[in-house]
């Protein structure tokens, strides 16, 4: 089985590190056992669909709210466009480990409610009605999802305290924006890997890190790409604590498309050089890199899996060509020239 897989979405959880938002790849970890049924299902989480806003400067953005419930509660706020050549996020997240999320499997409806843990920053008040249901088995194989696609209105107001964003959202919104239905996933064990995701099929996955600040994608499925992300990609991100409510942060991530180019031979990353929403290019090569294989079968087809590692990789951009974020409310973010210890991993499933 392979070791890592995308989540259900990049920046909700960074994204976002996550990636975020989503954030983005996942070593595949054991799923606990199903719960006993009188207990609530283990994984209940709000996603997908966006309302479209206008922001102060007169851009068209996407808002959208995502929430998990049952593992600990997450609620985060997406102010996302794509941009030239890839895609630009701003998320908000909350502490709310009080429960800011009911759904009803019998009514098949859910209400996503900020109360305090969005303090005076946003008011959230959602409600999601089913429209169509489906089962998908878990991509890690431990379990099945019940995915209930349906339409989320309702209020969100979210003041930004960026100049040129400021109070966006309203009253009276329809998540209909382009890119994906809202959908609410229901799993009682946990899904630890998206449901439906075939993780045994040919295919090459990457990620790597430099620090907090950088991050690169590769190998995305179709099911990631709602919120405008490409398939492979070059992102950088910061967060930054917000002064309240307590335990809230935001954070800024552009994310370029681009191939990440990977000799095997010679064990070298490369970023070609960019132009964008991000410029800039960059290798990674060196370090103690480390490679295991093992196999996967799907159906009656066994495949090889080959995990190449390394977590003491030279990462350096040519002078005068930094990898940087240019975002449309903030500063300008640039990678490090170079650096000692980033890490990377690529995955490649083969017949």
């Amino acid at each position: 089985m392979p070791r890592f897989a995308p989540l259900h979405s990049w920046a909700a959880h960074a994204l976002l590190a996550h990636v975020t938002a989503f954030g983005l790849l996942a070593g595949l970890t054991a799923t606990p056992p199903p719960p006993p049924p009188a207990q609530p299902p283990a994984l209940v989480m709000l996603e997908g669909g966006g309302a479209t806003v206008t922001t102060a400067n007169g851009q068209s953005w996407v808002l959208s709210v995502t929430d998990i419930a049952g593992q600990g509660s997450d609620l985060e706020i997406l102010l996302h466009r794509k941009g030239a050549g890839g895609a630009e996020f701003h998320v908000w997240q909350f502490d709310s480990q009080a429960g800011s999320m009911t759904f009803s499997a019998k009514t098949k409806t859910a209400t996503v409610r900020g109360g305090k843990s969005t303090g005076e920053l946003a008011s959230v008040d959602l409600t999601f009605r089913t429209t169509a249901t489906r089962t998908l088995t878990c991509g890690d194989g431990l379990g099945n999802a019940t995915i209930y696609t349906g339409a989320l209105s309702g209020s969100a107001v979210l003041r930004t305290g960026l100049i040129g964003a400021g109070t966006v959202g309203g009253t009276h919104l329809k998540f209909t924006a382009p890119g994906g239905a809202p959908e609410i996933i229901s799993s009682e064990t946990g899904c630890g890997v998206f449901p439906g995701a075939d993780m045994c099929t040919p295919s090459r996955l990457t990620e790597f890190n430099v620090g907090s600040d950088v991050v690169g994608l590769a190998g995305f499925l179709p099911a990631d790409q709602a919120l405008g992300l490409p398939s492979s990609l070059v992102g950088l991100e910061r967060t930054v604590s917000l002064p309240s409510p307590h335990g809230a942060v935001r954070t800024d991530l552009a994310a370029a498309a681009t191939r990440i180019g990977w000799r095997a031979k010679t064990h070298v990353l490369s970023v070609p050089r960019l132009h964008g929403l991000v410029t800039g290019s960059a290798t990674l090569r060196g370090g103690k890199p480390t490679t295991q294989t093992t196999s996967c079968k799907a159906g009656a087809t066994s495949h090889r899996v080959t995990d190449v590692s390394d977590d003491s990789a030279r990462y350096r951009s040519p002078a005068g060509q930094r990898l940087t974020a240019h975002f449309t409310f903030t500063a300008p973010l640039r990678a490090p020239a170079k650096a000692r210890q980033a890490s990377y991993i690529v995955e490649t499933v083969a017949r």
